[in-house]
């Protein structure tokens, strides 16, 4: 039997011409917005930087004018009119733009704009900040040519002059503008309104000026102080600010902590008037000013070593022998990871007098074939941006010889020389993110020159983790290890090698640390509310409770809990971990009269059901006010029947 021929194999029909055009305008599309991407990445290239990044942490990202995707950022990398600039979470970049230094805080987006279209034209420069969302602060340095730097907060243009320091933050609440040092110009009533150092300037979430916004202009340190300490030891630093908008009688409360949500307290001092005194050791500080009932100024510190790095090649008392050519000497040591460049120095004299090389670079090597025979001495001294406070220590200076021919008679032996192992990542110092680091592989790398027999590597909660017991341990290793997970807390962390001549050489341990994971917020908008009374009205209506809460971002499950109190001890009754928002009990008639209290916690689960992050417990009570079934009672048969 014939078939229709509209429906036979291999037959064209007309829809498939549609879903073929479809299918090309997709792909010409894509084509063209790629080619669009392409073009204006390439026209970037050609435009003058207005600055470029000197300093970065973790995960910031750039998106440039008239771009569709991000990019990452890195170290040096240009800044262009037009780009927006975000950092993430436990994220921070710093850009220098002339002389004007600028950090974006975590959890900070930022435009570079060009000045025009409406904006004031009385503003300096060419281009402007604008603030989206988030924190940041600036350094203006006074050095004669600075012209200072614009911004835009909330709508509101502003100034910098030369010389100020400032913080700037926008909340649910508006903006506050802290002037530490210098005087800062914003554009407010149709003029130009001048806040000096310890000047305060703040707007509601409407725009409007909100003058009387009680706070604390901590005018030293910075806001984002950095300082570079040698020899290590801790740092003594006086705290002073300016009160605004307090009652005279106040006393305030300064803290300082580990991360920057304030979960570990490591300084306090408590009824400040406006002034204290604290001693800091090595790495990262957050400090936070607290007084009526709410946070008034926060800030970072970074305390950073800034002794010489340690010397890896040539090591103290190597030989070079050479005959004809002088040998190609490779000046090699280890990275700092808050140096910008380094100066290398090497002389024939202890005292470095006479310098026969004066280098400055950016790598962690130099490669030098200018020294003839004779006993040389070098050094290294880094060199930090100019947002560091202090300056850098020389390292511990090194020595070798180069000798031409050959000794004459008999032959002076020539000891191994056996190259340092030297970690290259994680820096040293670094922290990490703690839900980063329990969810996410963290990469060590490290490296070594010569020939290895063998070598391990070792991850330990002691500070010598080679002689302690590891928690992490990789026999023969390649260059990169991968570790899967890290629980918070303090690591080190090193490698040993063993060459085939039998000598053992190991890396100093560095040191690790993993960031508390913070708490959830306790899930708000829990029904039934606090206090509620469950009547025998109620009853009547429905037998059925529904607990029910909001969302909490950042979790994926919640676990409830219902408790009896029973004579002021809380008996638990059920305990569950719910995905929903949300657990409906049935029938009220399981439970006995009386108050009850129901938690409620917020938490991020792994794949294999493991709780990774906790969160805040939110707790609510009831009462369930019906009376309590009285005795039964049953007359007597006899009774009834004349028995």
């Amino acid at each position: 039997m014939a078939g229709d021929p509209r429906k036979m194999p291999g037959s064209f029909r007309l829809k498939d011409l549609f879903v073929t055009l479809a299918c090309l305008s997709v792909a010409v599309l894509a084509g063209f917005l790629f080619r669009g991407e392409l073009l204006q990445t390439i026209n970037a290239q050609n435009e003058t930087p207005v600055g470029s990044v000197i300093i970065i942490e973790n995960n910031v990202q750039r998106r440039g004018e008239r771009r569709l995707l991000w990019d990452r950022l890195a170290l040096d990398s240009p800044l262009r009119a037009g780009d927006s600039i975000r950092a993430a979470e436990h994220s921070a970049v710093t850009l220098q733009i002339g002389s004007n230094f600028l950090d974006v805080d975590a959890d900070t987006l930022v435009r570079i704009k060009r000045v025009g279209g409406g904006f004031a034209t009385a503003i300096a420069g060419e281009i402007y900040i604008e603030l989206i969302a988030g924190s940041l602060s600036l350094i203006a340095m006074d050095d004669g040519q600075n012209t200072g730097l614009a911004f835009n907060f909330m709508g509101r243009p502003a100034q910098a002059a030369p010389g100020a320091v400032f913080r700037a933050a926008m909340t649910w609440e508006g903006m506050a503008l802290s002037v530490s040092q210098g005087s800062v110009f914003v554009f407010d009533g149709g003029a130009w309104q001048e806040i000096p150092g310890g000047g305060f300037f703040a707007l509601n979430a409407d725009g409007t000026a909100a003058a009387a916004r009680p706070a604390v202009v901590v005018t030293y340190p910075r806001p984002n102080a950095r300082y570079l300490k040698y020899p290590p030891g801790n740092l003594a630093l006086d705290f002073q600010w300016n009160r605004v908008n307090l009652n005279p009688q106040e006393t305030l409360l300064l803290e300082v902590a580990y991360d920057r949500n304030f979960t570990q307290i490591a300084h306090s001092a408590e009824g400040l008037d406006s002034a204290a005194s604290l001693a800091l050791g090595m790495g990262v500080w957050h400090w936070r000013v607290s007084g009526s009932g709410a946070v008034l100024g926060t800030g970072r510190i970074e305390v950073a070593d800034s002794s010489g790095p340690h010397l890896v090649s040539p090591i103290t008392d190597s030989l070079y022998r050479f005959q004809w050519d002088i040998p190609r000497l490779r000046f090699q040591w280890d990275a700092i990871a808050e140096a910008a460049s380094y100066i290398v120095e090497v002389s024939a004299f202890p005292d470095f007098a006479n310098l026969q090389i004066n280098r400055q670079t950016d790598a962690v090597f130099l490669v030098e074939e200018s020294l003839g025979a004779g006993t040389w001495h070098w050094r290294v001294t880094p060199v930090f941006p100019p947002v560091y406070e202090g300056v850098g220590g020389y390292s511990l200076p090194a020595f070798f010889s180069i000798e031409q021919g050959f000794p004459q008679g008999i032959e002076l032996p020539i000891e191994e020389i056996v190259p340092d192992v030297y970690l290259l990542s994680p820096e040293p110092g670094a922290s990490l993110a703690g839900l980063t680091a329990l969810r996410y592989r963290t990469v060590f790398l490290w490296e070594f020159d010569g020939e290895i027999s063998e070598s391990r590597f070792v991850l330990s909660r002691s500070p010598n983790p080679l002689a302690g017991v590891p928690a992490v341990q990789v026999t023969n290793p390649a260059r990169t290890v991968i570790v899967n997970s890290i629980n918070e807390g303090l690591w080190y962390w090193t490698v040993e090698v063993q060459t085939p001549s039998g000598a053992v050489v190991a890396a100093a341990p560095r040191q690790l640390r993993v960031l508390p994971i913070p708490l959830l917020p306790e899930p708000s908008g829990r029904l039934p509310t606090d206090g509620h009374v469950i009547g025998i009205e109620d009853l009547r209506v429905s037998r059925e409770i529904l607990f029910s809460w909001n969302p909490v971002h950042g979790a994926n499950a919640y676990v409830f809990s219902l408790f009896h109190d029973t004579g002021g001890r809380r008996e638990l009754l059920r305990t569950q971990t719910l995905v929903g928002t949300s657990w409906l009990l049935e029938d009220v008639s399981v439970l006995y009269p009386g108050l009850f209290y129901w938690h409620i916690e917020a938490v991020n689960r792994s794949p294999g059901g493991v709780i990774q992050q906790r969160g805040r417990v939110g707790v609510n009570s009831f009462t369930l006010d019906v009376p309590s079934p009285g005795p039964v009672f049953i007359d007597d048969p006899g009774v009834l029947y004349g028995n």
